[in-house]
């Protein structure tokens, strides 16, 4: 399935929406719970796009060799 914005588009729509549910409270007058819950909103959705794997996201990723794989080891401490 092709996609119909590409990944760059898509990170500036992200950004630009955490600014509207930052600015939402002051604009529309939004006090309480409503103005609470936009900011909520904003640093959930800021939170998730720099996260997110894409140009415009913080994080990327690549895919590892089985040779840079990470080991996982338990340690078990022994009671007493």
């Amino acid at each position: 399935m092709k996609a119909i914005i590409n990944p760059r588009i898509h990170g500036y729509l992200d950004y630009f929406t955490v600014i509207v549910f930052l600015l939402a409270p002051s604009l529309l007058s939004l006090s309480g719970v409503a103005g609470l819950l936009s900011y909520t909103l904003a640093i959930i959705h800021l939170a998730m796009t720099l996260v997110t794997d894409f140009p415009l996201g913080m994080i990327t990723s690549t895919s590892p060799s089985p040779s840079t794989s990470p080991t996982c080891i338990s340690v078990v401490k022994e009671p007493g």
